[in-house]
């Protein structure tokens, strides 16, 4: 693993030389050079706070100001989101809660060899989102990718189930919540 030290050797190294104002490392070649960069003292100051020369703070600046990060780099730090097939991603925080809730991926109809096989689940899915909230309806889609509707008697209860069976994994099977 690279220590920051040995991460701006490494640049040096990979750039032939020495970034631009900073002194050369111990076992850094000698050979004069600069560091390129699309933003110009972002990285020597970024190599300059690594080495202990600059403190971490004075390369923070307020938005806004002209030493603000350009925004193709501020883009680039935004929080993304990733996409998995199959996965629906978690609620988002804009959405008005409800009392219903879906549980995917619970079973695989072509697995089932019991014609009743969603009675089955039904009551064991009761049994464990009971101790979540008071159900009012349970639902097992027999035709669909494992899927099972509720319906609690408030809001609580499905946000509580959704916390804590929500990418729980289920006879080798991740549970989603939606």
């Amino acid at each position: 693993s690279l220590n920051a030290q040995s991460r701006a050797i490494l640049m040096q190294k990979l750039q032939g030389g020495p970034a631009a104002g900073l002194p050369a490392l111990p076992g850094a070649p000698a050979a004069a050079g600069t560091l390129p960069t699309a933003m110009p003292g972002v990285a020597n100051a970024a190599l300059q706070a690594l080495m202990g020369q600059t403190p971490v703070a004075a390369l923070a600046a307020p938005p806004g100001s002209a030493a603000a990060m350009p925004p193709s780099v501020s883009a680039a730090l935004a929080p993304t989101t990733v996409a998995f097939p199959g996965i629906p991603a978690a609620p988002s925080e804009d959405e008005t809660p409800s009392p219903c809730l879906l549980l995917m991926n619970l079973f695989d109809p072509a697995e089932e060899t019991e014609p009743d096989f969603d009675e089955d689940i039904k009551e064991d899915v009761a049994e464990e989102c009971n101790k979540y909230g008071r159900l009012e309806h349970v639902w097992v889609d027999k035709n669909s990718a494992g899927w099972v509707y509720m319906k609690f008697d408030g809001v609580d209860g499905s946000k509580r189930t959704y916390d804590n069976l929500n990418r729980r994994w289920f006879a080798k099977r991740m549970i989603t919540a939606k």
